[in-house]
């Protein structure tokens, strides 16, 4: 497909339109996913008659929700080039309105499911099927074992979320680098696990935190393994950790020791400042208060 100006996704029928200009006279394509997974076109729709053969770039489509006698909006606009206002073409841009049918009448689409587990069938690695609504896969041979029964079973549950991304189950090998999906939350494997639940400090898994706004820091988190130099956001201030850390929260920077940390030689008059006995005198300080000063402020440092 060429000439393709705008695509929208229609949660009611799973689908995309694809809009072309009038490069092809103003069509509009539904994609759909065919059984190997692959984003294919499903049918095309010629303009409305009343439509211009112009520039129409944007197409948006009401949810069914709206519909109306079996009905529902769509709306095209141009590029402002093609503007078919009074006087001249470029006079500005123009919005189209028209209807769609609410049931298009589409068949079935997406990868089927694999045949029913059988009970009295022999399976062997790599063989999938459907059971209690999930879908497995044979990590060895096997027969009789009842997909999703063991956690360290025959069978390893697969499921993959709307947006493509692995979601993870209980029962599923995974290898360091494959990244999950679990309570909303993404994770990365930092060596082969089975049957760890994400989330847990010190465990296989290490939350990846998305920054807020693009390019920013994200924030602390306890399930996240960090190593020296990587930055956090925790409590409203900014932290950098300078050595491997998970599970142990960064310091209000105002924090002080109530003890010291180093016994101080009676015969020393020269006091030692908090941030060296912070620095010589403590393995256990994971951050660094980063305060944005230039080189020669204080820094606090404190315990992890």
């Amino acid at each position: 497909m060429g000439h393709v100006m705008d695509v929208q996704f229609d949660a009611d029928t799973q689908r995309i339109w694809a809009l072309c200009d009038n490069t092809c006279g103003v069509v509009s394509t539904l994609l759909k996913v065919d059984t190997t997974g692959a984003i294919v076109p499903d049918v095309a729709y010629s303009k409305p008659a009343g439509l211009p053969v112009d520039n129409l770039e944007g197409f948006a489509l009401a949810p069914n929700s709206t519909c109306v006698d079996g009905t529902k909006e769509a709306v095209w606009s141009d590029d402002g080039i093609y503007g078919t206002g009074t006087g001249s073409a470029t006079e500005g841009h123009a919005l189209y309105s028209g209807r769609v049918d609410c049931d298009l009448r589409l068949g079935s689409q997406g990868v089927p499911k694999p045949v029913a587990w059988d009970s009295k069938k022999v399976y062997f690695s790599g063989d999938s099927v459907s059971y209690d609504g999930s879908v497995y896969q044979a990590l060895w041979y096997t027969s009789g074992e009842a997909p999703g029964s063991k956690k360290n079973g025959a069978w390893s549950q697969l499921a993959i979320a709307a947006d493509g991304h692995t979601l993870w189950t209980v029962t599923r090998p995974f290898n360091t680098g494959d990244v999950v999906v679990y309570q909303n939350r993404v994770f990365t494997a930092l060596w082969y696990t089975r049957g760890t639940t994400p989330g847990v400090a010190g465990g296989p898994w290490s939350e990846i935190v998305t920054p807020s706004t693009p390019g920013g820091i994200p924030a602390w988190s306890s399930a996240t393994v960090y190593t020296g130099g990587e930055k956090v956001t925790y409590q409203g201030h900014t932290y950098q950790a300078q050595w491997y850390s998970t599970g142990t929260p960064p310091p209000h920077p105002k924090q002080r020791l109530e003890t010291p940390l180093l016994k101080r030689n009676p015969r020393e008059t020269r006091p030692r400042s908090p941030l060296r006995r912070h620095l010589r005198g403590d393995r256990r300080a994971r951050f660094l208060f980063c305060t944005g000063k230039p080189p020669g402020h204080v820094i606090h440092s404190g315990l992890a």
